[in-house]
């Protein structure tokens, strides 16, 4: 994932790149998941005025539990880039020093950034059964289906606790 900036410097004109790796280092921070298949990246760049400007676009399958049932998901991430990598760089920029970018860092961060913040296995997934943990997508359980009220329910038993504490302590004084 190595482009050369010489070679964009010296014809001032852009450049193709593409690339097909197995990026499965490149997505670390989902739970249980990974992907599925190689990840594409394709487009140009070019040198101009001391930064290297990249265009194109990214493609990759990620596979991970559902969020609702814990099923096997799968999600399909097709996202653009448009990045300028200045020489030296600061911190808040992708930088470069000597002649190549290695885009390693850089399009992980596309992917991850890409990730939804829910995966469902399909849209209608019911989910686990909240009270023995079925999955509700394969097999009606039986359980109630009268929701719970843990919230409140907790606060109830907090809230009798606490009375039962204050009568024990008005009956010492």
């Amino acid at each position: 994932m190595i482009i050369n900036v010489n070679a964009a410097r010296a014809t001032g004109q852009s450049l193709p790149f593409s690339f097909e790796f197995d990026g499965q280092s490149l997505i670390t921070d989902r739970d249980e998941g990974g992907l599925d298949g190689p990840v594409r990246a394709q487009g140009s760049y070019r040198y101009q005025d001391g930064a290297v400007y990249l265009r194109g676009s990214i493609s990759a399958k990620i596979v991970c539990p559902c969020d609702r049932c814990l099923s096997p998901a799968q999600y399909q991430i097709d996202a653009d880039i448009d990045e300028r990598f200045v020489e030296g760089g600061q911190p808040d920029e992708y930088g470069y020093t000597g002649d190549e970018i290695d885009l390693g860092k850089y399009l992980g961060d596309v992917l991850l950034l890409n990730l939804p913040p829910i995966v469902l296995c399909e849209e209608s997934c019911k989910g686990l059964c909240v009270r023995c943990g079925a999955n509700q997508n394969i097999d009606d359980c039986g359980c109630d289906k009268a929701p719970l009220s843990l919230k409140t329910d907790g606060l109830a038993q907090l809230r009798d606790s606490l009375q039962k504490l204050e009568e024990q302590q008005k009956q010492r004084d």
